[in-house]
This record gives C-alpha cells, sequence and structure tokens, in this order.
C-alpha cells in the first residue's frame, strides 16, 4: 500500500453500489417497484442492484399472436430458489399499453418510466411464492397498428432480508406478432314476401338484399361473398346474388370499406303449380336463407348468427284447385324486428302482433268456430322472455287461444322483454340476432297444410350497454 492510500471497507462498496441503485443500504429500496431507466446496465436488468443469490428461473407466457388494439392476459413466474421465497418483477415493451390484471395481479402496478415516457407493469410490494413458485398476471393492449412486439419480463427472486443481498433476477422476452383481425359480416334482415301467381303466367320476383361490412374502422376494406339456399319447391327458381345488375355476369362479391354496406339483387320466379296451397285464404310457405361471408382465408366471423337472414315466402298459386279443408288454420308471416337498448337501460318491453287465420273456406265457411291456440318458442334468444300473450281480441283477459270461424282472423298481441344484462352486442353495426317462432295449432287435429302454421320471427338487437 502506498503512502497516503487507505483500504477501503467492504461495506463502502456497498455503499457505492447501492447509490448507484437508487436505494439506501440496507433498506430494500425498489420494494415498491421499479422501472427499466433504474437498470444501468439493461443486460443485467434487475441484477444491476440484487446479487448474492441463486438464479431463478423466469417464465413469461400468454398470445404469441394478438389483433391490433386487443388486450391481452400475459403471467411472469418465478420459480424461486429454496432460500428466496418472494418475487417482484418488471415487464415492459417498446409499445402497447401495460394495466394490471388478471388472476393473479395482486401485489402489481404500472409505473411511468420518466426516460421513455411509457408506463410499465411492476410490483407494489413483495409478493410471497406459493408451493416455490412466484406468479405475476398483467394485461397488456397491443398497439392499434402493428407488426410485431417483444415483452421483456425481469423476475426477481428476493430473500425478504430487506436488502439486496442474496437476491437474483432472471429475464424471459415474448415475441408478439399482429394477428389479422376477425371481418365482421352482416345481412340485414328483409321483410317477408307474398306473391300470388295468376292463372298461366309466372311471376318474377326481384328481392334486394343488403350486406354490411360491420368491421371497426381503421380495419381495411375486404370482399364479402352472399348466397342464397331455399326449402322451397324444387320448380322455384331462384337466382344468387348480384351485386353489379348493371352488368350480364352475376357478381356475388363486393369489396366495402368498414361501416359501409352494398344491395344485392336475388331473381325469384314461381311457375304455375310450384306450390299446391288449399286455396287463396290459406298461402304455402317456404323459406329463404341469405347469408354473407368475409372472403379472407381462415377468418372466423365474430358474430354468426347475423351472417344470415332467413325470409318467408307466402305463395298463393291461382292455377291450384281450391280444395275443402278441415282445420287450416295459420298466422301470417311477421316482419322482422329491430330493438335498440339505450345505455343504463336495463331492460325494454316489445309487443308484436301476429295475425290469425281459419281458413277453412271451401266448400262453404266454416260455421263452427275452431279452437287456435298459439304457442310462442324462444330458445334460440338469450335475454329475451315472453311476459305476456294474449292472441282472442274477443273476450277479456290474456288468452293464448282464439275462437275463429272459416275465413275469420284475429290480430293477437305477444309482449316481449330485453334485458340487456343478458343481451351482449358487438357494435352498433353488428346486432346480436335470434329467431322466435310463433305457431298456431288446432287440438286434435293435423292441419292440410303445416308449412303456413309457423312464423319466424327475427329480432336484432343493438345494446348500447355494451360498447
Amino acid at each position: 500500500m502506498s503512502v497516503g492510500q487507505r483500504r477501503r471497507h467492504p461495506t463502502m462498496s456497498i455503499l457505492v453500489l447501492a447509490s448507484a441503485c437508487g436505494w439506501a443500504a440496507p433498506a430494500f429500496g425498489h420494494s415498491t417497484g421499479i422501472t427499466t431507466n433504474f437498470f444501468a446496465n439493461p443486460g443485467a436488468g434487475c441484477n444491476t442492484c440484487h446479487f448474492g443469490g441463486q438464479t431463478p428461473t423466469v417464465t413469461l407466457t400468454g398470445p404469441t399472436s394478438v389483433v391490433p388494439g386487443t388486450t391481452n392476459i400475459y403471467t411472469l413466474t418465478i420459480n424461486n430458489p429454496a432460500s428466496q421465497q418472494n418475487g417482484g418483477l418488471n415487464v415492459s415493451a417498446p409499445s402497447g399499453t401495460f394495466s394490471t390484471g388478471g388472476a393473479d395481479s395482486a401485489n402489481t402496478k404500472t409505473l411511468l418510466n420518466p426516460s421513455t415516457g411509457r408506463l410499465e407493469l411492476t410490483h407494489s410490494g413483495p409478493k410471497a411464492a406459493v408451493s416455490g413458485v412466484t406468479t405475476f398476471s398483467l394485461q397488456w393492449t397491443a398497439p392499434s397498428s402493428f407488426t410485431s412486439v417483444t415483452l421483456t419480463g425481469w423476475g426477481n427472486a428476493v430473500d425478504g432480508s430487506g436488502t439486496s443481498l442474496g437476491d437474483a433476477a432472471a429475464m424471459s422476452a415474448l415475441a408478439i406478432s399482429a394477428a389479422s383481425p376477425p371481418h365482421d359480416a352482416v345481412v340485414l334482415l328483409v321483410k317477408p314476401v307474398k306473391i300470388v301467381v295468376p292463372v298461366g303466367k309466372p311471376v318474377t320476383r326481384k328481392l334486394h338484399v343488403k350486406v354490411r361490412n360491420a368491421d371497426p374502422a381503421g380495419v381495411p376494406p375486404t370482399s364479402i361473398q352472399a348466397v342464397v339456399s331455399s326449402d322451397c319447391p324444387a320448380g322455384v327458381s331462384i337466382g344468387q346474388p348480384d351485386f353489379v345488375a348493371s352488368t350480364v355476369a352475376v357478381d356475388d362479391t363486393v369489396t366495402l370499406a368498414a361501416g359501409h354496406t352494398a344491395s344485392a339483387v336475388v331473381p325469384v320466379t314461381i311457375h304455375p303449380l310450384d306450390f299446391s296451397n288449399q286455396n287463396h285464404k290459406a298461402p304455402s310457405r317456404c323459406t329463404l336463407t341469405f347469408s354473407a361471408a368475409a372472403q379472407v382465408p381462415g377468418n372466423t366471423d365474430p358474430t354468426p348468427p347475423n351472417n344470415t337472414e332467413t325470409v318467408e315466402l307466402s305463395v298463393v298459386d291461382k292455377n291450384a284447385p281450391e280444395q275443402a279443408t278441415n282445420d287450416e288454420s295459420l298466422v301470417d308471416s311477421l316482419g322482422p324486428l329491430t330493438v335498440r337498448m339505450n345505455k343504463n337501460v336495463a331492460s325494454v318491453l316489445k309487443k308484436v302482433r301476429p295475425k290469425l287465420t281459419n281458413a277453412d273456406i271451401i266448400p262453404a265457411p266454416e260455421a263452427v268456430a275452431d279452437a287456435i291456440q298459439v304457442s310462442v318458442d324462444l330458445s334460440d334468444c338469450a335475454g329475451i322472455s315472453l311476459t305476456a300473450l294474449d292472441v282472442d281480441p274477443f273476450t277479456s283477459g290474456a288468452q293464448n287461444t282464439v275462437m275463429l270461424k272459416g275465413g275469420k282472423s284475429a290480430v293477437g298481441m305477444a309482449q316481449l322483454s330485453f334485458d340487456a344484462g343478458s343481451i351482449t352486442t358487438r357494435s352498433n353495426l353488428s346486432p346480436t340476432r335470434c329467431t322466435a317462432v310463433i305457431s298456431t295449432a288446432i287440438a286434435g287435429n293435423s292441419e292440410p297444410d303445416g308449412s303456413n302454421n309457423t312464423t319466424r320471427l327475427m329480432i336484432d338487437v343493438i345494446d348500447a350497454n355494451d360498447f
């Protein structure tokens, strides 16, 4: 030792390191969290200040392919050495936003890094290991537009002594790539169709079907294809949807920007004797089902029920000889119902009015009234319930049965209740859709034509409480 030199005491080295790390020995200065601006050596991370312990195994897990703008849960686990049964963490990323959340979010918080101006996820206090493992959960919201982002997670296994001695940390990185957002196609509701086929002539009706790109703003345009299927008799001619009616070729696909709609023309031709309805009071009924799908490989539509719309086609064919009937009852097709639930509204009541008819008119209108019973099936409609049903306007009280003579009709009432807590709507452009089935029957008798005994009430609900 040269003259004038003094031997440095080991404690002095610890104090110097403590000062560099931003804490005063022997206190544990970052027990309530830390950001990466404290890492004098980024490659060392928490080990810039913590040392002397056994290095733990640290793992950061969670979705590695996420849709831009979505929030996902990640988990950082520390496999603690035997003498280091407490843990802390820091998770950072160059973009996106961290927040607390998940099943193991206790002892976590966000902290602003003053150097980067970005929030990082850290501990609010040391967290005890359970069966030798300290587990932290967190949430990360991906940027609205990105290609890939790497989350960097440091897990620190500490001995709980109140100093930085006897601790050690390890790092786990997780690369996350941007996934294509799911594309949401919607077929808008269409009113039911009534057609009368005159003697000796076919009838062609052009139906207009609208499809919508219900993607959120900012998502690139996508191509949507519309198709139609049917349970109508084989003789009925149904063309494919055509978005460009001005050209000869049929084009069943259209490219739409987010939030935009387009209309396709679907020609339907009915020939004499395609249907064999009982008489002019009792149309025969079939359905057309229109569907739309985004033409993106691997796409999974987020709201499949509103991709399809079923339209009832009720036909009276004057070429068909009228027949004597017994117990031919029917319910007219009901137009679609759209319900909007405003914010902070818990429930809404809506009434629909089915029209019921006794079609026993051949050889003469039936003089003795039949008891026509009505039922409402809401099994397809979560959050919607039947609160009142009265189909007999001629007597007091709520009745599910009405007495009608041949050729007579009655308009009933079914009241539906919509519960906001049980209905989830993705957006204002993408309603929740279901089908209610309203049926008629005459007890103990079989209907000559069962096709007109039911009507499918298409219901769209837009619950503004959900967005």
